[in-house]
């Protein structure tokens, strides 16, 4: 988890934050690859604002 994070979260409240971006990202890969099969696929803009906004709170940005 040390090289996802450039400053490694080091109080309770960080390393919460730090898994529940780790949980809304699986979240956001899984409604991405459920979406393939579904009739009306999820819009690419939502996926990536999604995207854009994990990035920022594990630092990426």
């Amino acid at each position: 988890m040390a090289d996802k994070y450039p400053m490694f979260p080091k109080t309770d409240k960080e390393k919460e934050i730090a898994a529940l971006t780790e949980v809304l990202d699986a979240i956001v890969t899984l409604i991405e690859m459920l979406s393939h099969h579904l009739d009306e696929a999820v819009p690419q803009t939502m996926i990536y604002v999604l995207r854009q906004r994990i990035a920022k709170l594990k630092g990426d940005v």
